[in-house]
């Protein structure tokens, strides 16, 4: 299942449309007129790229982190009456923190990324992101989970690496959807 992305036309000459100079797109003038190859959705689209690229490396480290967490990391021993979340941040390592923190930001990025896609209007485009972001939130509520059963219960653990697997497929389809289609429009 690859992303085609060329439904946003990098011409967006038409008959009732007249083009600007040297063949550019005429400029419009009412931006929620914009056309689906107008230079806004164009950028939309670069924009989505480079969050996905940026998730990529982001989840790489996630991976990391979390491997380095469930291996060799002490956790918190969970007091009734402290929040086991904010827990981490005060008596948890530091790197465990560093992991809830990126995984902050690659909800922000794909939320970031599905609001872009949204712009565009390119179908597959939101299908993916959403697909991003419903993987984010499966692995992000089974770490709240997880840490919440005081670090006790592995299936919550598993459903945390099932979350990045998909994310993770999901962007580097989107990328390898992108580098074939960039490579057609170069024959």
């Amino acid at each position: 299942m690859a992303a085609d992305f060329d439904t946003v036309e990098l011409d967006s000459k038409s008959d009732s449309e007249p083009a600007g100079p040297a063949g550019m797109p005429a400029k419009v003038d009412n931006p929620s007129k914009a056309t689906p190859g107008s230079d806004k959705n164009l950028r939309s689209l670069r924009v989505v790229r480079i969050l996905a690229i940026i998730s990529i490396i982001l989840l790489f480290i996630q991976f990391l982190l979390g491997m380095w967490a469930n291996l060799f990391a002490s956790f918190p021993i969970p007091v009734p009456s402290v929040n086991p979340i904010d827990q981490i941040f005060t008596d948890g390592p530091t790197l465990l923190a560093i992991h809830v923190v990126v995984g902050i930001l690659l909800g922000i990025l794909s939320i970031a990324g599905l609001a872009l896609a949204v712009h565009t209007k390119d179908r597959r485009l939101i299908l993916l992101e959403v697909s991003a972001l419903a993987s984010i939130l499966l692995a992000g509520e089974s770490g709240i989970e997880f840490v919440l059963s005081g670090y006790q219960d592995d299936i919550l653990s598993y459903t945390m690496a099932v979350g990045f697997i998909l994310v993770f497929l999901v962007y580097s389809a989107t990328e390898l959807a992108r580098g074939r289609n960039d490579g057609r429009r170069d024959r």
